[in-house]
This record gives C-alpha cells, sequence and structure tokens, in this order.
C-alpha cells in the first residue's frame, strides 16, 4: 500500500474543524491510507508512531536504559523533535539530525514497545500531538493506536482500519521492500501488536468508531472506502454507529479555536481601527474582564467585523458565514480564531460557540444582515452597536 492517486475531493466543512483519527494494527495500511485521504481531502497529516519511533531512537543514541520509566520520560520530555506534518513530504529530525529511514530499522521496531508503554513518555507525547492537531487548526487526519480513543476523541471522524494477519505480515514485507526475515516481520507486527495492547485497545472499536476492514481491497478501494466514512460521516449519512438508546457522540468536537489565534491578529485590528478608520469607542468599562461575553453589533457594512474585532477591549472569535472561507480569506479568518456558520442552519456552529462560551472566552455575532443605503437598520445609539 504505497501507492498514491491523483485525484482531490471537494473539501469538506470548509471554515470549520475536521479531524479524522484512524487507529490500526500493525501492517493494516493505515500510513498510507491515512497519507492519501489526507492528500485528497487537503488536510495536514500527522504519524503518531513515527514520534515514538524518534523517541525510541533518541532513548537508544543516548544509552537510556529502556525499562527506567522515570528515564525514558525525561527523554521525552527533552526530545526535540520535528516531524511533517505534509501529507506528500516525509521527514523526522530530533536535535536537528534526519532519523527518517533510521527510525525503521529493526532494532527501533524490537524496542520502540517498551518505550510506547511507558506512560509518562506516552502523556508527553500524546500532548503534543494535541498540540500539532491544534496548530493546524483541527483539520488534520492523524493515525495511531490511541487516536480515536484518548488523542481525539471527539474527532469528526473516527475510523479503526483493520486487515487480517496474513494480510498485514504481506503489506508489511512489501513496505520494507523484501528487507527483513519472516520471524522479524512477526516481531513488527504481531508481538509488537500484543505488547501494545497492554495500554491501549486497538483491535476493537470504541462507541461510535467505525471498522474498516481491508483483508480484502487493494489500496485504492481502501481509500475509496475511508474517503466515503468519511463523507457520510460528515454529511450525517452514517449507519448508527452506537447501541440502541445510547447516544451519538457530537461531532463538534472540541472545535474551540486555540487561544493563541487572536494574539497576532487582535494588533492588527487595533492598528485597523485607531490609525486606518480613526474608530471612537465608548462603553469599553462596560465589558466584564473575565467569564464568557457575547459581543452582538448591527451589520451595516463588510468592515463591521474588523472594527468590532479590534475595538473591543477582550479578544472575541466571530461566528461568519460559511461562505467567507475560501481562498487567502479564509486562511486568514481562520488563522485569526473565526468561526464558520452555514446561515441556512448549523447545529454544529451553535455547540462550538457554546464551547467558547463555556471556556469563559468572548463570541461575536452580527445578527443584521442587510447591508446598502437603501436597506440600513434604524439606529442603534444607546445599545451596543456600530454607527
Amino acid at each position: 500500500m504505497t501507492q498514491e492517486l491523483i485525484n482531490t475531493e471537494e473539501v469538506l466543512r470548509p471554515g470549520k474543524s475536521l479531524v479524522v483519527a484512524i487507529d490500526g494494527p500493525s501492517g493494516s495500511g493505515k500510513s498510507s491510507v491515512s497519507k492519501e485521504v489526507a492528500h485528497r481531502l487537503r488536510l495536514a497529516y500527522l504519524d503518531t508512531g513515527a514520534m515514538y519511533r524518534a523517541l525510541t531512537w533518541f532513548c537508544l543514541d543516548n544509552g537510556t536504559d529502556l525499562h527506567d520509566g522515570a528515564a525514558v520520560e525525561a527523554a521525552a520530555r527533552g526530545l526535540s523533535l520535528e516531524i511533517s506534518t505534509g501529507p506528500l513530504d516525509e521527514y523526522v529530525r530530533v536535535g536537528g539530525a534526519d532519523v527518517t529511514l533510521a527510525i525503521r530499522e529493526p532494532a527501533i521496531s524490537a524496542a520502540v514497545s517498551t518505550v510506547a508503554t511507558t506512560l509518562g513518555a506516552r502523556t508527553e507525547l500524546i500532548r503534543r500531538q494535541r498540540e500539532l492537531i491544534e496548530t493546524h487548526h483541527r483539520r488534520m487526519v492523524v493515525e495511531g493506536r490511541d487516536i480515536t480513543t484518548v488523542v481525539a476523541p471527539h474527532a469528526e471522524v473516527r475510523m479503526l482500519l483493520t486487515a487480517s494477519e496474513e494480510a498485514r505480515l504481506r503489506r508489511r514485507g512489501i513496505q520494507l521492500g523484501g528487507s527483513q526475515s519472516a520471524e522479524q516481520l512477526a516481531a513488527q507486527v504481531t508481538r509488537r501488536d500484543e505488547k501494545d495492547s497492554t495500554v491501549v485497545n486497538f483491535t476493537r472499536a470504541a462507541d461510535g468508531v467505525v471498522t474498516l476492514d481491508s483483508s480484502e481491497l487493494d489500496f485504492a478501494e481502501t481509500v475509496e472506502a475511508a474517503l466515503s466514512i468519511v463523507n457520510s460521516v460528515v454529511n450525517h449519512r452514517a449507519p448508527a454507529l452506537t447501541e440502541p438508546g445510547q447516544r451519538q457522540p457530537n461531532r463538534a468536537g472540541t472545535a474551540v479555536p486555540a487561544r493563541w489565534t487572536t494574539a497576532w491578529s487582535r494588533p492588527v485590528g487595533w492598528v485597523l481601527d485607531h490609525v486606518l478608520y480613526r474608530t471612537s469607542v465608548s462603553g469599553r468599562s462596560n465589558v466584564p474582564a473575565t467569564g464568557p461575553v457575547i459581543f452582538a453589533a448591527n451589520h451595516i457594512s463588510f468592515l463591521d467585523g474588523p472594527v468590532m474585532f479590534g475595538a473591543a477591549p477582550r479578544a472575541m472569535h466571530i461566528l461568519v458565514k460559511q461562505e467567507m472561507f475560501s481562498g487567502f480569506l479564509g486562511r486568514v479568518l481562520l488563522a485569526s480564531g473565526q468561526l464558520a456558520v452555514d446561515r441556512a442552519g448549523d447545529r454544529a456552529a451553535l455547540v462550538t460557540a457554546k464551547e467558547v462560551l463555556d471556556a469563559g472566552r468572548c463570541i461575536g455575532i452580527l445578527p443584521e444582515g442587510t447591508r446598502g443605503a437603501e436597506k440600513r437598520p434604524p439606529s442603534t445609539r444607546g445599545s451596543p452597536g456600530l454607527h
């Protein structure tokens, strides 16, 4: 499963979170399939297994005792790691050294389970994985062994990719170019799975996780099946994923923008307000310094959002119509922490907005939607608004 397909799909959920979490045992094809799914959906991609391999390489390189949990945890915290997050680019660097090929050597494969089952080290790498998901605005395909249950349990799409042992051994042998013996392949695939399963269950789908068995599918067929699952779940066409009477998981997930998204854009908004537009602001002292706040204003110009964003005394996340999240403007809106909403009806956007408020942050809304001299709303002097 190493081919690359050339087609790309229509962008799903533009301007919104779309985390595709894929778990599976060794040799199931999850890396190659996940890369292609990320490429086709134009999402970032993260191979979490490579992070554990990089830590294993680092421990062996500096002589860390792999059976000393405290030492391995300390190594995880001190690990200087760079890892690619693009589906068409692959690199892993530790301390500036390229270890992309070295981490796939049999010695690393034989030792990685010992590192991966060290809970302190696992906690540190999970923290980094979640951080990378947020850095990419929660638009990423993430694959590993505990993504659907631990790293990203609220991902919009959660999938378990599995295959028979025979198929997994065959695929891993092809992936490694026939460079390893049957004994080495068995150690990489079945024995490693047995050891890793002591800390995380990646052989059975948790509630809300869709199982994709690729035993009888080739690469292209598996990719198409995975894309079909993504489209079905995102468009709410998936079959029931839980037992009767159980609540379906909320697919809005934890799509609250990272706090840093407003850190860079607030000064830009201030400059626009005070230098370019020379905005006069009154009533700032009426805004609570902490806790959830909803900023609501009339909407008579396309400049209203940027003006409100820069003039408010606190950072906010504005609900912006979904159509704006395309091209360069869409990237700016995402990077500045704004939220997309489908004006025809969007429960997921409301759930996300509530999560922002529950976190003690601010939401901005511009409910008046008629602009132009002939359809200006009445003056809002004396109430929150833009004049």
